[in-house]
């Protein structure tokens, strides 16, 4: 929906007796959403969760981001 350039994709299972999966949208350049400017500063290199790459995001935002993902599934 957003165009990512490349995704990692982790599936963990380790600690509870199920197989859940974490795919993350990796962008070589910034994205903007509603005014919003998304930007990957760790492209190419493993993510992390650096508190340092947190943005705060409006939860209009969030709400348009979650019906723009679910009116592509349809």
């Amino acid at each position: 929906v957003f165009q990512a350039d490349w995704f990692n994709y982790f599936f963990l299972g380790n600690v509870m007796r199920h197989l859940h999966g974490h795919f993350l949208p990796r962008y070589e350049r910034p994205r903007t959403f509603m005014g919003v400017t998304f930007s990957d500063e760790l492209y190419g290199h493993y993510p992390n969760d650096n508190d340092d790459y947190i943005i705060t995001v409006p939860q209009e935002v969030l709400y348009a981001m979650k019906d723009k993902l679910a009116d592509a599934l349809k």
